[in-house]
């Protein structure tokens, strides 16, 4: 079954990490296919934290790249089924 509109990808902390520390990488290429508007990207505040905490520790010199809030980010909130808002 295909869903009409925008396909939504869900960016979990590893996906963040790897995409701001290798920015050739296939985890950078979907966020820049989420901010060329072709996927709609989702995240946490808590995979975003955790994504930096990361960063901070091993490669302290891309927190830069990783953008706070990132590019694409809209900040609406959602409810998840489990009653937790996604960021």
């Amino acid at each position: 079954m295909r869903w009409p509109g925008l396909v939504r990808v869900f960016l979990d902390a590893n996906v963040l990490f790897t995409a701001a520390h290798n920015p050739n990488g296939k985890a950078a290429f979907l966020i820049s296919l989420g901010s060329s508007g072709l996927l709609q990207l989702a995240t946490s505040a808590y995979a975003q934290e955790e994504s930096k905490r990361n960063l901070e520790r091993k490669y302290p010199d891309r927190i830069d790249a990783f953008g706070l809030p990132p590019v694409w980010w809209t900040g609406r909130q959602e409810k998840r089924h489990d009653h937790q808002t996604v960021d």
